[in-house]
């Protein structure tokens, strides 16, 4: 009886988003609905989208290691972009339940988590053994609550493709804007979606408290450089990578404000 109440709840939402435009609503208050609702009900599902993983079935122990692993990954390339790149201070943008923030916690001095879900925040906070080294913030605005040029490292990785790109632009802006001198600001996103034709995608996602979705959104490259540039800053590298999934090309970019670093990407190849 509750699978078919769960059918009924699906193809509903299916007819009220086509016929009605429910389910289509633009910008962060859509965002941040989305994301408490998984974050209350599936927090760590939500942040790594295993399938064998949904409904609970992921072991903290397991799931905070892959933070681990990848944030080893990110302080070996940092090092290799920015020879004597200072481990002070980073922000983990779009952190939820803190999988990367205590992760980096073991690399840099202080870390800094923001998430605009204060449910995946609630978890974070409960879960975190290093006291005042990290710190959460709940940020639902376009603009991050730090002041110019602080942080050595923004990182963020599978976080803008969830919303719309404008908003997802606005806060590569930002990226350029509180990371200090001398820094690095390092972050996916998808630049195409494999010849489908579409700028984005929407998936349903089943909860206890209803019929919420995950976006996919394109942000094509030429509009990351031109915001970083825009915003001051210079793109060194953009590295293809997977971390979109099936369906989507993705791609990792490092950028600064410090012109004394070699290498640069010409802003000229498509």
């Amino acid at each position: 009886m509750m699978r078919i109440a769960g059918y009924m709840k699906y193809y509903a939402w299916k007819l009220a988003r086509r016929y009605l435009g429910i389910g289509q609503e633009e910008g962060l208050d859509s965002v941040r609905k989305n994301w408490e609702a998984i974050g209350r009900h599936d927090p760590l599902w939500g942040v790594l989208t295993d399938p064998s993983k949904r409904g609970g079935r992921w072991d903290e122990a397991e799931f905070y290691a892959t933070g681990k692993a990848e944030a080893a990954r990110v302080a070996e390339y940092v090092r290799r972009m920015a020879p004597g790149h200072s481990f002070g201070r980073a922000l983990d943008f779009g952190c939820g339940v803190g999988r990367l923030s205590f992760a980096l916690a073991e690399h840099y001095g202080s870390v800094d988590g923001v998430d605009i879900s204060k449910d995946m925040l609630h978890l974070a906070e409960k879960n975190n053994r290093f006291g005042g080294r990290v710190r959460f913030t709940l940020n639902t605005r376009c603009v991050l609550p730090f002041e110019d040029g602080v942080f050595d490292l923004v990182y963020s990785n599978i976080v803008l493709q969830h919303m719309d790109k404008k908003d997802a632009l606005g806060y590569v802006r930002e990226f350029i804007r509180v990371v200090r001198p001398g820094g690095l600001a390092v972050f996916q996103a998808p630049d195409g979606d494999r010849g489908r034709g579409e700028a984005k995608s929407t998936t349903p996602v089943m909860t206890p408290g209803g019929v919420f979705t995950i976006s996919m959104n394109v942000i094509p490259r030429r509009e990351v450089e031109d915001a970083v540039a825009g915003a001051g800053g210079r793109l060194l590298d953009v590295v293809a990578d997977g971390a979109a999934g099936e369906g989507f090309e993705s791609a990792r970019y490092c950028a600064s404000k410090d012109a004394r670093f070699p290498g640069g990407v010409d802003r000229r190849v498509a």
